[in-house]
């Protein structure tokens, strides 16, 4: 009998469950729904082999999301800003010298001021800041740890 009364709680508990996922999901607001694309955001993308969203990292007003990518044969690092209405502005130059990167990353506010700021990983493993200094200008780049070449995300 007490065996039988467990089955039937559980079965009990799990039909709750199931029931409060559907009315969850049923009642979820319209804003929060999946992401779409508001269109093509250009071609060229395939001389890019490190591409990384950091967020706003150009500060301008529209608060766009922006693009970091590097492109492949020239280890130049090129930011692609958000326009605010889902696209991007032509592409400038940020950096050089990106060659011997096997990743980007994007670090969040890691320095503690209120832009992000971009990581990367040395071909030789060494893991190294680059400090958003203002208006998506890199800052110095700081070495943080050794070992991380073995890390691909």
């Amino acid at each position: 009998m007490v065996l039988a009364m467990r089955h039937v709680g559980v079965v009990a508990l799990i039909a709750l469950l199931v029931a409060g996922g559907i009315f969850a999901r049923e009642t979820r607001p319209p804003h929060v729904q999946q992401v779409q694309a508001a269109g093509p955001i250009g071609a060229g993308w395939q001389q890019h082999d490190l591409i990384v969203s950091p967020g706003d990292w150009d500060e301008t007003a529209n608060g766009a999301p922006d693009i970091i990518a590097r492109k492949a044969a020239s280890g130049t690092l090129w930011l692609f800003s958000g326009d605010g209405a889902g696209g991007y502005k032509p592409p400038r130059q940020i950096a050089s010298g990106f060659g011997v990167y096997a990743h980007l990353i994007a670090a969040g506010k890691f320095t503690g001021h209120s832009r992000p700021d971009l990581m990367a990983i040395r071909n030789d493993g060494e893991l190294v800041l680059f400090p958003n200094v203002g208006h998506g200008v890199l800052g110095e780049p700081v070495p943080i740890a050794s070992g991380w070449g073995g890390y691909d995300a």
